[in-house]
């Protein structure tokens, strides 16, 4: 976790050169306004129910300060999700304007290779190159000779296996569907340079990274409003106690 937070410190580093304090404030904001809403919504519910009632008149008076507490928790989460929520808008535009000029220099270099040498690049023929040694591999060690057909057959069946795998792995990694992923096996480097696939990975990862963040602070929230839920808990478990003794 904490090197994960390490992590996010270093993106949000090169984040902080398009920070626009106004439209953080607004994010920031409407999020705010939200938390107290959903407390408000809370709050009232506790008055109905008169879940802060207290036998004990200092406990009583103590109870009453959730009415604050709990709003000051809405607000407080809400300011770190609305704080994160812009930086994720952010984080887009900041990922275009760094790897344009990267991926231009990039596809500049490669258009200076042979056109074969460009092909060998692509994921397809990767995966080939793969069949094409492990088939070479078997027949120096004289393995399957007899049935070409049949070791032919393996090894292509051997490498979807590991190319699925490696599929399952990469749609993990960079939020992309299977289907997605197999297109891009069957494209070489120019075409994944030249197309948006490189931005959306790496909006897709701060993404997740930010969400989990926002996850973090809506745990915390729950974590938060546990107090005065264990407190009215307590309180009314006393309370019956109080009733059967009397009785």
């Amino acid at each position: 976790m904490l090197e994960n937070f390490f992590l996010f410190f270093e993106k949000f580093s090169l984040i902080a050169g398009y920070f626009e304090p106004l439209a953080a404030f607004w994010s920031v904001a409407k999020f705010m306004a939200l938390g107290l809403l959903l407390s408000l919504g809370v709050v009232w519910g506790c008055i109905q129910f008169k879940l802060f009632k207290r036998q004990n008149r200092y406990w009583n008076w103590a109870a009453k300060l959730y009415f604050l507490y709990i709003p000051v928790s809405f607000i407080v989460v809400g300011a770190g999700f609305g704080l994160l929520q812009y930086t994720q808008i952010l984080s887009d535009k900041v990922i275009q304007r760094m790897l344009h000029p990267f991926k231009q220099e990039v596809l500049v270099h490669l258009q200076t290779l042979p056109p074969e040498s460009n092909a060998r690049l692509s994921l397809a023929a990767l995966k080939t190159r793969i069949e094409d040694n492990l088939e070479q591999s078997l027949l120096a060690k004289r393995m399957h000779k007899a049935l070409p057909s049949a070791r032919r057959w393996m090894l292509e069946t051997f490498v979807d296996f590991l190319a699925d795998k490696l599929n399952t792995k990469a749609s993990e990694w960079s939020g992309f569907d299977k289907e997605t992923l197999s297109h891009l096996w069957n494209q070489d480097a120019t075409e994944l340079l030249d197309g948006p696939w490189l931005d959306d990975i790496f909006s897709r990862r701060l993404h997740q990274l930010i969400g989990g963040y926002q996850m973090t602070l809506l745990w915390l929230l729950c974590l938060l409003l546990l107090v005065p839920a264990a407190d009215t808990a307590l309180a009314k478990v006393l309370e019956r106690r109080g009733r059967h003794a009397a009785a």
